[in-house]
């Protein structure tokens, strides 16, 4: 008799484990099949550079590029100026 009490606690913790890991696993993959349709939804790209007709794209000329403006050329560098006290501050022997 004792093997048949040890398989009906085997069983019974086998349908213990069970219950929760099925729950568990319909709910990892309901979450897990809502996220990947949220990133296929999100993925979705758009033509950057949208159709033109064959026309408008013959006539139009392409634009010249922008060239950026040519940088000044600086003045000479100038001695920064000190407060007159400095100056004028006569040296004492």
């Amino acid at each position: 008799m004792k093997s048949l009490s040890s398989i009906i606690g085997w069983l019974l913790l086998l349908a213990v484990l069970a219950v929760p890991s099925f729950l568990f696993y319909n709910w990892w993959s309901k979450n897990k099949q809502q996220a990947s349709a949220e990133v296929s939804a999100g993925s979705v790209q758009h033509n950057i550079f949208p159709p033109q007709d064959k026309g408008a794209a013959q006539a139009a000329p392409a634009q010249p590029a922008v060239q950026p403006a040519a940088v000044p050329a600086q003045p000479a560098a100038q001695p920064a100026a000190q407060p007159a006290a400095v100056k004028a501050a006569p040296v004492q022997e």
